[in-house]
This record gives C-alpha cells, structure tokens and sequence, in this order.
C-alpha cells in the first residue's frame, strides 16, 4: 500500500516532467537557430528544421554522419583543434565555422558548442546551436570595403572631415582637421576650439553658415592656436534641424592654400599681360594716328615755310603768300577730318543703353575685382534701399567702375595701406534727379598737381601705368552724356564720382 502511495504521488511530477519536454521539443523544433545534437563519437543524432533550410540537408541525410561533411576546407586546423580542446574539458566553445552547404555553395556560421550531462554527470551528448552569418559578414566586409575606399579618396583628396554636435557642443575632427587648425591628437576639441582656429575676421560668417539652412560652401582663413601660418580652407558642409532647430553640422575641409596662392600668381600675370597688351593698343593706336596726321602736317611745315619765305623778301608776292596759307588750312583741316575719322572707327559698334540694377553691377564689379588679384582690399558697399534702375550701357560702367577700384586698390597696396577698404556708395543725387556713384579708397589720395592732371592721356602715378584708364573712363561716360571727376576735398583717400540717369518706365 505505501508502495502504490508512493507511485502515485509521482504521477504529477512525471506529467508535468513531459509537459516541459514538450515545450523544450516545440521550442527547438521551431527555432531558427540550427541545432545539431551529436553523441560523444560525433555522429548526428538529431538536426532541428532550421538547420535542414539552412544546409540543404534533410534529416536522414545527416543523422549518423559526422558534421565533418559540411566542412568547406576554409576554417583554420586550429580552430577545430581548440573547439575539441574544451569540448574534451567538459567547456562550451563559441566561435565561426565556415561550412558548405548541399548545393557547395559556402556559408558561415556562429556556433556555440556545450557538452551535455547526464543524470550521472557524465557527458553523454553535444550540442551546437548555430546562426548563418554569411550576409552579416559580407555586410561588414562591404562596409570595410567602402570605409577604405573613403579613407584612400579622404588621403588622396587631403580632406578632412568634422562631425558637431550643435546642441552638447560635442565634435569630432579627424587628423587632418587637427593638423590644419594645430589641435594636438589626444586634445579634448569643442566648438569653441573650431571657431578659435579660424581668422577672426571670418569667424562671424563661419557661425552664421553653422546655424543656417542647408548646404553650406565657403572658404575660410585659418590661423591655427600657434598662429604662425595663415591657411585658406574651403568648408564644406551640411546643417541637420529637428523641430526647427539646428541640432548637427557634418561636413568636410580642404587645404586650397597652394591653389589660391596658385591663382594669384596666375591673376597677376594675367593683369601684367592685359597691361601689356593695353600698351601695345596705345602704341599701335597712336602710330596710326601718327601715321595719318603725318603727312598733313609735313605739309603744313612746308607751307608755313614758303609764306615766312616770302614775308622776309622786301617785295614780297600776295599771290604766293595766300597760296602758302590756304595750304596751312587746307592741310590743318586734313589732319581733323583724318582724326575725325579714327574716332568715328573706334566709337564704331557701340551698344545702345539700356536699363540695369546698379546695386547688382556693384556687388558683381567688386567681385570681379577680388578675382583679377585685388583681394587685399574690402568692399564696403553702400546702396540706397529701394534705388530705381538707371540707363546706360552696363558694359563700359562696369568698366568704369573696375578701372576705379583697381586704381584704389594699387593705391592702398604701394602705400602699404592696413585694413584697406574701398567704400561704393549709390544714392539719389535730389538736384539733378540723377544716380550719384562715389568710389572712394583709403589711400595717400591725390596731390594737388596730380588731382589737376589726372583725366589728362598718358599721365599716369604707377610706376608701369601707360596713364589711359581714367581718361577712357571719362570718355566711356561722357559719351552717355553724363560725367566723372575726382574731388580733391573729398578725404581721406580718394573720391571719385560720376553719375548715371535713371531709367525711364
């Protein structure tokens, strides 16, 4: 009777003993981790369903065999060798084999090996729960892949990328940025130390640019903390906003510093060659005037001779003296309807006015200016709000207005002019109902001698200046029946004005 007492107490413990076997059972059936069971020999004994969708093999294809048959021959001999060295010590081994699948082709997995006990402690069984790693791999492998051909592209492009947290004021620069702006490699770096790095004078514009919508491209000087070079970097970058605000700046620096010097040198000689083909216009212009009035006036000589010829005799001959003066005027008027001509041929083909945007064609003339080599200087341009178009030929007041900004920026950089600025003003001129333009330089200005001389041809205050600049200027507005003069009491610099009318609607 205790007996059976004693057996049928156990009935509950043995139900509830095959219920969790059934959960275990269910749960390794529909894993979808490959398990392999195999015994202490290595032959299969059990293999779940995923481990069939995943190899290719069906159960009965595999159980009695040893796992040997899924080797592909590409994991190492000591691999194996540890995997057995804990197995035998009783220890679970973790780690990647790569095996071959039914159909040959290879995948790789991540395993994990565990004896399994008995009741007796002995072990009786192993057990590998394995994934299939094989697109997580080759995932890495791509993004290895790409991150080399980045850093290559990054080494070869010498550019250097910065990540800025925004809102903390966290940010990461790579090598190259720390090399361009002197930060040392294990020095904590902020926002602030960032902004330190670049000219003050840029600072401004750079947080601007930070905070601002979209893309960013601009090009800034860079000091460093040693401040022993000045660098010019171009920045590009990208500003990220969440709910309105601007929460990241990511972006990349490039050293254009040999480029820019590069450019400069190309712009000077390009200005020295323009300078010498102006000459060479002057040269051949005044050999054809000269060739044309030539004759005319050799004429004019021989016919002023005959007539002092003749008043110098006691009995002079009338007929011979009007003779010898109507040749003078006859020559004399030559020689104008010659001039007449030459300047007929050079006004030939002149553009009609037409109406523009005086603010735009100053803001682009300035610009002009910077790029042909005159970057020394700041443009301080000053535009009245609302300012109608004017009339005239765009064209040659551009030209005007670039000949008047060259003049102020060689001024200011032969006197060593610092913090050099050209100030551009346009405003309504109330009495003549006319665009008053005023460009005015920080310069030495203008004596008195030179202010009475400047318009003349051929004067000139540069050491390699042929003196036709102003006077074309001149030329270029008076012919659009306007005017340009310099204003001697207009100080400090120099102030030169001219003036435009405004375009009728």
């Amino acid at each position: 009777m205790n007996d059976f007492v004693s057996t049928a107490d156990k009935i509950p413990e043995r139900r509830t003993g095959d219920s969790e076997l059934r959960k275990l059972s269910l749960a390794v059936a529909q894993s979808t981790a490959s398990i392999v069971i195999t015994n202490t020999k290595a032959l299969i004994e059990y293999v779940n369903p995923a481990f069939s969708a995943i190899s290719g093999y069906a159960a009965e294809e595999v159980i009695g065999h040893n796992p040997r048959m899924f080797q592909s021959g590409r994991t190492p001999r000591k691999t194996y060798d540890e995997l057995w060295a804990s197995l035998s010590q009783g220890k679970t081994w973790r780690g990647e084999l790569t095996n071959r699948r039914k159909d040959g082709a290879e995948y790789v997995e991540q395993a994990i090996i565990s004896p399994v006990r008995g009741a007796d402690g002995q072990v009786r069984q192993y057990l590998a729960v394995k994934e299939d790693i094989t697109e997580r791999i080759q995932a890495a492998a791509l993004l290895r892949a790409s991150l080399e051909r980045l850093r290559l592209a990054q080494d070869t492009a010498g550019l250097g990328i910065y990540d800025i947290d925004m809102i903390s004021g966290a940010i990461h620069l790579d090598a190259r940025i720390r090399e361009l702006w002197g930060i040392d490699p294990d020095q904590q770096a902020t926002y602030d130390t960032l902004v330190a790095g670049v000219h003050p004078e840029d600072r401004s514009a750079m947080a601007a640019a930070m905070a601002g919508n979209g893309k960013h491209h601009a090009e800034y000087r860079v000091i460093g903390h040693a401040g022993d070079r000045l660098r010019t970097v171009a920045l590009v970058g990208q500003t990220f906003f969440e709910a309105g605000r601007a929460v990241r700046f990511i972006g990349t620096v490039h050293d254009i510093t040999e480029r820019k010097r590069t450019e400069k040198v190309s712009k000077q000689r390009r200005g020295e060659m323009d300078a010498l083909i102006k000459h060479q216009v002057a040269a051949q212009t005044a050999a054809a005037i000269a060739h044309e009035i030539n004759q005319p006036l050799v004429a004019i000589s021989a016919y002023g001779e005959a007539a002092l010829r003749s008043l110098r005799v006691s009995a002079s001959d009338p007929d011979k003296l009007r003779h010898a003066l109507e040749g003078c005027i006859e020559q004399a008027q030559r020689a104008g309807r010659t001039l007449n001509k030459l300047l007929d041929y050079l006004h030939r083909g002149k553009s009609e006015a037409s109406p523009f945007d005086i603010d735009e064609l100053v803001r682009e003339t300035a610009a002009i200016a910077r790029d042909e080599g005159y970057d020394e200087f700041h443009a301080a341009i000053e535009i009245e709000p609302g300012l109608p178009a004017v009339l005239g030929n765009r064209l040659q007041v551009q030209k005007v207005l670039l000949n008047l900004l060259s003049n102020g920026a060689e001024a200011m950089r032969e006197n060593g002019t610092k913090a050099a600025v050209i100030a551009i003003t346009a405003q309504t001129w109330t009495e003549r109902n006319k665009v008053l333009v005023t460009v005015r330089d920080s310069g030495p200005g203008l004596d008195a001698d030179k202010a009475e001389r400047v318009f003349e041809p051929f004067f000139t205050t540069k050491p390699n200046g042929i003196g036709l600049g102003l006077a074309i200027s001149r030329a270029l507005i008076e012919a659009q029946d306007e005017e340009l003069w310099f204003d001697p009491d207009d100080k400090p610099g120099a102030a030169f004005h001219f003036t435009l009318p405004f375009a009728r609607e």
